[in-house]
């Protein structure tokens, strides 16, 4: 039963009892499909018996923080998990979306990537927040290298890496609204039905061998007003129909024995009510530095700048520059000003952490908050949630359907090994460059 292992995960990673038993899927009620394409999106040719799926579904909702499991029935999840694997995921570090979700798609760190948030551009002189770009393949792109079709409903990162506006053999779509909207186009393209992409109604060549949706209603309640919000569980169950619907579209068009589901976070959430970042400019300005922010588009810094401070989530980025890069007492100096700070931890530098930071133009310390702080510059007004530290680096997982073990034992996995699992159980090579590793342990073959 999945209460056990749900029950069982929570007394692992989060001791949050979790509050009923599985439930048969409630999907949407709906009309009868149209018929789905008749040809699938793998090359004819395959070696006998073939991998164990023709489609996964890759479904990913934003700041879905395992230790929100638990907090309400979610029925439709409990029944995939009842069959297959619950557990949580480990995001790079820092834990923000873009950064996430492109280790998730092609199984590698940020040093690898490349992607990172909210950092200093010394070369450009400016600041730079999130990108959609990939400088290694993702699985998306994989798939379509063999010919395979993909499809994305605002799988936002996969756009221009693996999937694109109006091309019928990997099709993008960004619908943007409620969660609703994204599964609507996710049946849609399993349905073989015409979805606006990019303004152009746009109908998959064939039944995709990846399908991925994306939605950010948790994490947008979590920013708003913080990771204890009652209004959290009314997404989840709203999320959890969603699943319902896209479940039960699977089996509709008689997938259901060759599908696998992958559902992932990117990041947790923790609740603020203090920043640090005001005082922290105060403390360092009193120590003799001159400190600027970067936060905006287009910012550049200043000649007489000696500390930049990049606010990226519970973490501040902060950056040495100028001439006193080059002496050794600035360096202790500046370290022990920012561990004098109210609201922060022991400011770690780069090098330290670049496993999971993962990119060395990440700043020159690290600075995470304590419980309750954020690294923003001014304090909120009321409770606020942000991610970005250590304590936001869990994320949910759960895996379902064909080649997929029941396992009892939750899992605990790394974001680098979903696109390497997701290659393994479509037969396909994982991504060139990929850090991670399948999951064996969890599948069938």
């Amino acid at each position: 039963m999945v209460r056990g292992r749900v029950q069982a995960a929570v007394a692992v990673l989060v001791a949050v009892v979790w509050l009923a038993g599985a439930a048969p899927p409630v999907g949407a009620a709906g009309s009868v499909p149209a018929t789905a394409p008749t040809t699938t999106g793998r090359p004819a040719t395959q070696a006998s018996p073939g991998p164990p799926a023709d489609l996964v579904v890759l479904i990913g909702f934003d700041g879905f923080d395992d230790e929100y499991l638990g907090r309400v029935p979610m029925p439709n999840l409990e029944a995939l998990a009842a069959e297959g694997v619950i557990g949580r995921t480990h995001a790079p570090l820092l834990p923000i979306t873009n950064p996430s979700f492109a280790s998730l798609v092609s199984g590698a760190w940020p040093n690898r990537t490349r992607n990172l948030a909210y950092w200093w551009d010394k070369g450009a002189n400016t600041y730079r927040g999130q990108t959609r770009a990939i400088d290694v393949p993702t699985i998306a792109e994989v798939l379509r290298a063999r010919g395979d079709v993909v499809g994305a409903a605002q799988y936002f990162i996969l756009q221009g890496n693996g999937v694109e506006y109006r091309d019928p053999d990997a099709l993008y779509t960004q619908p943007g609204g409620p969660c609703s909207r994204r599964f609507d186009d996710a049946v849609a393209m399993l349905r073989g039905e015409p979805v606006d992409s990019g303004g152009t109604a746009t109908t998959l060549s064939a039944t995709p061998s990846l399908l991925a949706v994306y939605c950010d209603d948790l994490d947008s309640i979590g920013h708003a007003e913080g990771a204890e919000s009652p209004n959290l569980l009314t997404a989840m169950v709203e999320l959890d129909q969603q699943v319902g619907r896209l479940v039960a579209e699977v089996e509709a068009q008689g997938l259901t024995d060759r599908t696998t589901f992958v559902l992932t976070g990117d990041h947790g959430m923790s609740s603020y009510t203090r920043t640090f970042g005001a005082p922290m400019f105060t403390a360092l300005r009193d120590a003799g530095f001159t400190p600027q922010f970067l936060f905006a588009a287009g910012q550049s810094v200043a000649a007489t700048t000696d500390v930049v401070l990049v606010p990226a989530g519970r973490t501040m980025m902060v950056y040495l520059a100028g001439d006193r890069r080059e002496d050794p007492a600035s360096w202790a100096l500046l370290e022990t000003t920012l561990a004098s700070v109210e609201g922060t931890l022991r400011p770690a530098p780069l090098g330290a952490l670049l496993f999971l930071a993962g990119d060395n133009r990440s700043g020159d310390f690290i600075v995470q908050s304590q419980p309750g702080w954020g690294a923003g510059i001014l304090p909120p007004a009321g409770t606020r949630g942000d991610h970005g530290s250590y304590s936001e680096v869990w994320a949910t997982f759960v895996m379902s359907g064909a080649g997929v073990r029941d396992v009892d034992s939750p899992a605990s996995i790394l974001h680098v090994d979903v696109a390497p699992t997701i290659a393994r159980l479509l037969g396909a090579p994982a991504p060139a460059r990929a850090q991670g590793k399948a999951l064996t342990q969890y599948l069938t073959a």
